[in-house]
């Protein structure tokens, strides 16, 4: 079965700045991962995050609840998300079911970055 691969670093202790690469498969069997790495880290006030999405081959309707979930623990807890690095097969099935108005998404990794 295809796997998840999570990947994170803070980036700026002081701002509480964590950055997640993920590779592989997003979706019912491994969001739940995801998903308790988000609430981890949401745990805190004011934590910034920005999701590196270019290693994932596959995105479920679940993997993209997961995001949504990240997108409303940040808003709760004063956080924030930004998503990055889409490839062009995830982000049209994100466009088209209109998630695009909804999340913060960004071409790369240092525009992301760049608007913490």
């Amino acid at each position: 079965m295809p796997e998840l691969n999570i990947d994170a670093k803070v980036l700026d202790a002081q701002e509480n700045a964590v950055y997640i690469k993920l590779t592989g498969f997003l979706d019912g069997h491994t969001s739940p991962r995801l998903k308790a790495v988000f609430e981890k880290l949401y745990s805190k006030e004011s934590v910034k995050i920005i999701v590196d999405m270019a290693g994932v081959s596959y995105i479920s309707s679940t993997g993209i609840g997961t995001l949504m979930g990240a997108l409303n623990l940040s808003e709760k807890n004063k956080g924030v998300l930004k998503i990055c690095s889409l490839p062009t097969k995830i982000l049209n099935i994100i466009s088209m079911l209109g998630f695009d108005q909804v999340l913060p998404i960004h071409k790369t990794s240092e525009e992301a970055i760049s608007l913490l």
